[in-house]
């Protein structure tokens, strides 16, 4: 059963700072949904790409969210590019659901939504495209693209329903619930046009129970949003959503500690300030950076880094058994051969707070999101398999010459332990593989998968707060 949002307060036993009676406390939560733009055509799973098509996880999504607002007073999704329509499903089963969003700038889910629907159409030879549909087309060539596919399905249903089948979003504005204007702001949306996906920071919460009582926007790092609780208006706490830049090169870590930086700045400045993130950060990436780019003796500031020195702790659990790893793999079919079988098994979302302040691990039950098996030989196997370095290129090395595609039932991979042996396997994990079914049975569990509708898994923490107004 999930943990109720506590009512009332509560006597703080945190893991850190020092204790304080009668502190209320908030249940807050940060996932990443996995864009609907980018999640065709990349990932290996148990089923293959059907799994993240959205019109089949979509529910499953919404369900995920459902039980955790029945956790948690805040949720913030990160690569949310179906925000209306997620919200109007959640408002189905409690109308109290509220959302805010901010659209995430600088990302390509929205470019390849488009391409991916133009090149499939160009491809079937419904018509040809002047200056062709690449995924990642200047904005220009994106909107030429968008207008010629949206004219061709408003007029050919039939052919939108079967791309529809084959995992491509041809919903539209109506369908998706979205209304507005476009994005020069001066027409208003027409509702029987393609939805064009809008990834965003996206912010739900229970109106019953909380409530915004200010909102801003400083710069295209800084989004806060300042909540109070209904029955208790004084006690307020100010969140700071966020997404940071992805890969595991030194240019990557730099661009993410120029992003993160005003915001905690801002944080600092804020009464009980809570940082939710996906950080697309991680002990594995410092540690690849400093092995293979930085000279020695070159001090470089990590995110790690600039988190201690605002003053800021981590409160996601990343030790053993908190199983809150961005699991899976790239296959070999895909759009990006420099990502071909990058096995990823690492912590990158975080939840921040002051590092006086109170907290708990918030656990959530597999019936939220279906985690990788909770045993010690399943965290132990795959900790070599991502942090050894010879047993991680061997599997790239398998996945590239084998051709590994989106279906991880269909993917040729050995099992006898010579194999495992050559992959560079320690003897004691060799015996854990084998007791496990195979290393392909462990692939098996790598999100996205039927159960598990996002490559992340959601993770949530309880938050002690002081009392009283917030401190300008």
């Amino acid at each position: 059963q999930n943990p109720k949002p506590q009512e009332g307060t509560t006597e703080s036993m945190g893991k850190t700072g020092s204790k304080q009676s009668n502190s209320r406390s908030v249940n807050v939560a940060s996932w990443n949904i996995l864009a609907d733009g980018l999640s065709l055509g990349e990932f290996m799973s148990n089923g293959g790409d059907e799994n993240v098509y959205w019109i089949h996880r979509r529910e499953r999504v919404v369900t995920c969210l459902s039980k955790l607002l029945q956790s948690c007073h805040v949720v913030v999704a990160q690569e949310n590019d179906h925000p209306t329509w997620i919200l109007k499903q959640l408002q189905a089963s409690n109308p109290s659901v509220r959302m805010n969003k901010r659209r995430e700038s600088g990302k390509s889910a929205r470019k390849i939504y488009v391409n991916r629907i133009s090149k499939a159409l160009v491809e079937k030879g419904h018509y040809t495209q002047e200056g062709g549909c690449d995924l990642i087309a200047d904005d220009d060539q994106t909107n030429k693209n968008y207008e010629k596919l949206n004219a061709f399905l408003m007029e050919n249903s039939s052919i939108k329903e079967q791309l529809m089948k084959e995992g491509l979003t041809c919903t539209t504005n109506a369908e998706e619930s979205f209304e507005g204007y476009g994005d020069n702001g001066d027409n208003a949306i027409n509702p029987h046009d393609v939805y064009r996906a809008q990834e965003c920071l996206s912010v739900y919460y229970d109106s019953s129970k909380m409530e915004i009582l200010s909102e801003s926007q400083t710069n295209e790092s800084v989004y806060r949003i300042e909540f109070g609780f209904v029955k208790e208006p004084l006690t307020t706490f100010e969140v700071f959503p966020a997404h940071l830049k992805s890969g595991e090169a030194l240019k990557d870590e730099r661009k993410r500690v120029q992003e993160l930086n005003p915001i905690l700045e801002a944080a600092k400045q804020a009464h009980n300030p809570i940082v939710i993130m996906d950080s697309n950060h991680s002990t594995q990436y410092e540690e690849t950076i400093l092995a293979a780019e930085l000279k020695d003796g070159q001090e470089e500031p990590f995110v790690s880094t600039i988190v201690a020195q605002h003053g800021f702790l981590n409160t996601v659990q990343t030790s053993v058994g908190g199983r809150n790893e961005n699991f899976k793999m790239r296959h070999a079919q895909g759009g990006q051969p420099k990502k071909f079988g990058s096995l990823m098994f690492d912590v990158i979302d975080k939840i921040l707070i002051r590092d006086n302040a109170q907290y708990e691990p918030l656990d959530l039950p597999d019936e939220v999101f279906q985690r990788y098996p909770n045993t010690e030989n399943y965290h132990d196997i795959l900790s070599q398999l991502r942090n050894n370095a010879v047993t991680r290129q061997a599997l790239r090395q398998l996945c590239m010459d084998r051709k590994w595609g989106p279906n991880m039932q269909q993917n040729d991979c050995p099992n006898d332990d010579a194999s495992l042996k050559e992959f560079g396997f320690d003897e004691d994990v060799i015996e854990k593989i084998q007791q496990e079914g195979g290393l392909k049975k462990i692939l098996l569990a790598m999100y996205p998968n039927v159960d598990a509708p996002s490559d992340h898994p959601p993770v949530a923490a309880t938050i002690y707060l002081g009392s009283g107004s917030a401190v300008k």
